[in-house]
């Protein structure tokens, strides 16, 4: 048999939709998350996301962007994201430039 364009596997089924632009992404809560009437703690993502950049420029060498990243986890986060970031100057000092 030929294989032409009409071949091509169908996309998935279990995935949404995208959501139209200008759309709410809001999700509605599970039902095991019951609705206090209290709002959500605010999670700050980009604490996690700086060190999770800081890893990425270590692992590739980049031990002056690594330790500058590091440095706002330490102004910026929690007490444990301070610690990750201490953990990985550690790493870094011992690595060497």
């Amino acid at each position: 048999q030929a294989t032409g364009a009409g071949d091509a596997p169908a996309p998935p089924t279990d995935t949404a939709p995208a959501a139209p632009l200008g759309a709410s992404t809001e999700t509605a809560p599970r039902a095991d998350q019951a609705d206090t009437g209290q709002p959500a703690p605010a999670v700050d993502y980009s604490i996690a996301t700086k060190l999770n950049l800081a890893r990425a420029y270590a692992d590739l060498g980049d031990h002056e962007n690594a330790r500058e990243v590091c440095q706002e986890v330490l102004r910026e986060g929690q007490d444990a994201e301070r610690e990750a970031a201490r953990a990985l100057l550690r790493r870094l000092d011992e690595e060497g430039d």
